[in-house]
């Protein structure tokens, strides 16, 4: 909540990795639009968890599909909000910011969760810094926030 608090007027908003739906409630709470990207592959309990959670939203699109696969699917520059929280491999992290980044308008948010050196052996944290220098912000619950 700190994060979407500190990121202003939100128009269009992408959360990448939706899982059961708990963050995405939130971000559909301060966003007029989310886009909920995420394959929930093997994992139809889980996905029918989350589209029960989300059912009363109207502001919400699920896109059920790997998050590069949706990335092109959207146009470069039409993002107030990509919130990253997908694999959270090194490779994997890194591959997200490249194709999610040029979706954000300039000066407005990229963003995600566990930035931490405890996930994964700090692999979030190093393809962050590696890539964008380091995060502007990062807050207690792990969620970190960049501004493009």
């Amino acid at each position: 909540m700190n994060l979407l608090e500190s990121c202003g007027e939100l128009g269009s908003v992408v959360e990448v990795g939706c899982f059961r739906g708990v963050s995405t409630e939130a971000i559909l709470l301060f966003a007029a639009h989310v886009t909920a990207v995420d394959p929930w592959q093997g994992l139809d309990a889980i996905y029918q968890q989350f589209v029960t959670r989300t059912a009363g939203y109207g502001n919400l699109e699920i896109l059920r599909k790997p998050s590069l696969d949706a990335a092109e699917e959207l146009a470069d520059g039409s993002l107030d909000l990509v919130y990253i929280d997908g694999a959270h491999d090194e490779a994997s992290v890194r591959a997200d910011i490249a194709a999610w980044r040029p979706k954000v308008r300039a000066g407005r948010w990229l963003a995600g969760h566990d930035y931490s050196p405890l996930i994964d052996r700090g692999a979030v944290m190093r393809a962050i810094d590696d890539v964008l220098g380091a995060p502007h912000r990062v807050f207690e619950d792990g969620s970190w926030l960049f501004q493009c």
